[in-house]
């Protein structure tokens, strides 16, 4: 049994940025995205100690509203490359917020969405970023034999992130992570969702998915890939995620 651990996450705060005078959305795919991003260094959490592995997974808001009811376009780039396109129906005097979910970034990434609608009367006036962790593996699982992990113990705060202050926000939905095992019954068993703090006597994670991952949008589904919500009050409406933010455990290497 190697020595306890205790690892956190601090996350950073989302860069925001909300105009003065909204712009108006082109009629056709503009050939510069309105919305671009550079991933920073200061953007992504802190992990101390750092765990043997994770991913990060950036998430990127753009808002504005529609004045006459009709489809707003939309795609998301990644250095350059169109990662998912797609498109919505946005109602009359309505505000709508993309929430575009890119997967597996890192510093000096190029995150892009463009904007474009079927009416002449639509624009764009808010736009964010916030990078999550995900796929958490605390210990490297072969080193050099089966690590399994003991005396587990996770804590959440009671709060989601991230939190959106410009505009006028409002968290659409929150969800807690997933944990995850090796072991496989229907390809879910060690699939949970936990709406607390959580001890754990023995636990093997997943090679792929880590002690604990994002449970929805972003990983476990939505990679690469936005949803939009509209509202006739606010924006941004956006999606939020408790995140597991300290993590205890031990190493137990196994024959």
């Amino acid at each position: 049994m190697g020595s306890r651990k205790t690892f956190t996450i601090t996350f950073a705060s989302p860069r925001e940025n909300l105009q003065e005078t909204p712009t108006t959305l082109p009629t056709s795919e503009p050939e510069t995205p309105q919305v671009s991003y550079t991933v920073q260094s200061s953007d992504m959490p802190t992990l101390n100690p750092r765990p043997y592995s994770c991913k990060y997974i950036a998430v990127v808001y753009a808002a504005g509203k529609f004045v006459t009811a009709g489809t707003l376009y939309w795609r998301m780039k990644k250095n350059g490359s169109s990662v998912r396109t797609g498109s919505s129906s946005i109602s009359a005097n309505n505000y709508y917020t993309v929430n575009a979910f890119f997967f597996d970034v890192d510093v000096g990434d190029v995150l892009e969405i463009a904007l474009w609608s079927d009416q002449t009367d639509s624009d764009w006036d808010y736009d964010a970023i916030f990078v999550y962790v995900t796929r958490f593996q605390p210990f490297n699982l072969h080193s050099p034999r089966k690590v399994i992990l003991a005396q587990i113990r996770m804590y959440n705060e009671n709060a989601t992130y991230p939190t959106l202050t410009q505009g006028n926000p409002s968290k659409w939905i929150s969800y807690y992570p997933f944990e995850w095992c090796n072991e496989k019954i229907d390809n879910y068993v060690g699939l949970w969702s936990i709406t607390g703090d959580v001890s754990i006597n023995f636990w093997s994670p997943s090679e792929t998915r880590g002690l604990w991952c994002i449970k929805y949008h972003g990983d476990l589904s939505r990679q690469n890939d936005a949803i939009i919500r509209t509202d006739s009050t606010y924006r941004p409406k956006y999606w939020s995620n408790y995140i597991r933010m300290t993590t205890i455990c031990r190493p137990l290497r196994v024959e």
